[in-house]
């Protein structure tokens, strides 16, 4: 709850006015601008048991989101509807490590890809960063992950600590 409360603290603070204010312009006797709240309503949808990721699905309001312990969920954001996503890798829970980001493929829309990172056990006994690929298939009332395959992997086996693992394209 933290991660989403720091996130959305981080975006309305971005919204901040672009224009100069009358002390970068020069002009002192401007009167201040009106304020305004920020361009967007927040809104609770569904609760998390620490939360570390969440990425929207292409042209609807669904949205994947991870939980460190291991849990993917399907949210429509619409409606508030939390479904359990399957087929989620095993993970190692530590301090940092866990289930962390999620991201559909930028094509997604023709291929159902989705990307995750997470914390897997070390051959040196500590846990890694791993990289996977799986489709989100949906069904009547359930949602899985098929054909998840490890694309990527610390080579050199890690004892945990920060892991990053963000996800870009």
């Amino acid at each position: 709850m933290r991660l989403i409360q720091a996130s959305l603290l981080l975006a309305v603070a971005a919204c901040g006015a672009s224009g100069p204010t009358s002390a970068q312009s020069g002009n002192n006797d401007a009167a201040p601008a009106a304020e305004s709240g920020p361009p967007f309503k927040a809104a609770e949808v569904a609760t998390f048991d620490s939360p570390w990721a969440i990425a929207f699905l292409p042209e609807s309001t669904t949205a994947l989101a991870t939980e460190k312990p291991g849990h993917i969920w399907l949210i429509d954001v619409a409606n508030g509807q939390k479904q359990p996503v399957s087929g989620a890798p095993q993970v190692v829970v530590t301090s940092q490590g866990g289930l962390l980001d999620i991201a559909p493929s930028p094509s997604f829309a023709s291929n159902g890809l989705v990307y995750l990172t997470y914390a897997e056990p070390s051959p040196n006994g500590g846990s890694q960063l791993a990289l996977a690929r799986g489709k989100l298939v949906r069904g009547a009332g359930s949602a899985r992950l098929e054909g998840l395959s490890v694309l990527w992997h610390d080579p050199a086996g890690g004892r945990g600590g920060q892991f990053g693992a963000r996800i870009a394209f």
